[in-house]
C-alpha cells in the first residue's frame, strides 16, 4: 500500500474516495456474503462461530460507515488493525486446517476469560471493596475452571508453560502474517512489517508519534490509510469466510474479482472528481 501525497486540498477527496470504498465493501458483504453464511450457519458449530466472525467485520464497516472525517483517524485506525487480524486468522484457519482450528480459538477465548477471573481475584485479595455480584461471580467461575484451563493451556501451548497465550495461535500476530503470506498471498507479511506499526501509533494513547507537526492540509491522508486497509481486508475477510463455509466456487471468485475492481473504480472516480487531483491514489502494492 502506497499512498502518496495528494497534493494541497486534494487530502480531503483522497480520504473521501477511501471511504466509499468501503461502502462498496459493505454493501457486497451485506447482499452477497452475509446471507449466504448465516444460511448455512446452524449446519454445525464452526459454521456459527464464522457467522459472528463476519458479523465483526460487517459491524466494523457499519462503524467505518460513520467515520467520515479527518478526525475519526484514530477510530479508523482500530478498525483497520481488527480487520487486518480477522483476515490472517481466517485465512490461517482455512489453509492450514491441519494445525489451526475454530476449537483452538474458542479454547484461547475461554483461557482468557478465565486469567480475567483470576485477575480480579488477585485484585480483590484483601481489598475491603465491595465486590459486586457480577465480578463475584467472574471470580468464582475463573477458580472452579482453573484446573481447566491449566490443562488445556498445557495441552494447546506447552511451550507457554502454562500461561495463556496472547494469539489463539501461540505465536505473535509477525510470525501468524508471514505464515498465512505463504498459505495465500495476500499481502499480509508486507503489511505486517511495513504499515502496521504505523497503525498502532495511531491506536496507542502514549504520545503524538506520526501525528505531531503533521500539517491541516495532509492530516486527513491518516484516514486514508486507515480506510484503504478497512477496504482491503473486508474483502480478504469476505473470501475466506467463503472459503471455510464450503462455498467458495467459479461464481464466488468472479464475484471477489469484480468487487475489487468496483471498488477500485469507485475509489478513483470519487477521487478523480476533486479539482485539484493529482490522478488516480495509488492502491495496495503488488
Amino acid at each position: 500500500m502506497t499512498i502518496r501525497d495528494p497534493g494541497p486540498g486534494a487530502a480531503i477527496a483522497l480520504a473521501n474516495a477511501h471511504h466509499i470504498g468501503c461502502r462498496v465493501v459493505a454493501t457486497f458483504i451485506d447482499q452477497q456474503v452475509r446471507p449466504r453464511i448465516d444460511a448455512v450457519a446452524a449446519s454445525n458449530p464452526d459454521l456459527g462461530y464464522l457467522s459472528g466472525i463476519l458479523l465483526r467485520v460487517v459491524e466494523w464497516l457499519r462503524t467505518t460507515e460513520k467515520l467520515n472525517t479527518p478526525g475519526d483517524f484514530q477510530a479508523a485506525a482500530a478498525g483497520a488493525r481488527a480487520l487486518f487480524e480477522i483476515s490472517v486468522d481466517l485465512t490461517l484457519l482455512e489453509f492450514d486446517k491441519a494445525h489451526h482450528t475454530f476449537d483452538m480459538v474458542r479454547a484461547w477465548e475461554a483461557s482468557a476469560q478465565q486469567r480475567h477471573g483470576m485477575k480480579l481475584a488477585r485484585y480483590y485479595e484483601g481489598r475491603t471493596d465491595p465486590i459486586s455480584d457480577g465480578v463475584a461471580a467472574k471470580i468464582a467461575s475463573a477458580k472452579l475452571c482453573e484446573p481447566a484451563a491449566k490443562m488445556d493451556r498445557a495441552k494447546r501451548w506447552p511451550h507457554k508453560k502454562g500461561k495463556h497465550p496472547d494469539r489463539w495461535t501461540g505465536r505473535d500476530l509477525g510470525r501468524d502474517a508471514i505464515e498465512a503470506e505463504t498459505l495465500a498471498a495476500r499481502g499480509f507479511a508486507e503489511f505486517y512489517a511495513n504499515h502496521y506499526p504505523r497503525i498502532c501509533l495511531y491506536v496507542h494513547g502514549s504520545g503524538l508519534a506520526r501525528v505531531a507537526g503533521l500539517s491541516a492540509e495532509l492530516f486527513p491522508v491518516l484516514s486514508t490509510i486507515a480506510l484503504e486497509t478497512i477496504g482491503r481486508f473486508a474483502i480478504v475477510a469476505a473470501e475466506m469466510t467463503l472459503r471455510l463455509a464450503g462455498l467458495w466456487d467459479t461464481a464466488a471468485e468472479r464475484a471477489i474479482e469484480d468487487l475489487m475492481k468496483t471498488r477500485k473504480v469507485a475509489v478513483d472516480t470519487v477521487y478523480a472528481e476533486h479539482p485539484a487531483r493529482k490522478g488516480p491514489p495509488d492502491g495496495p502494492a503488488k
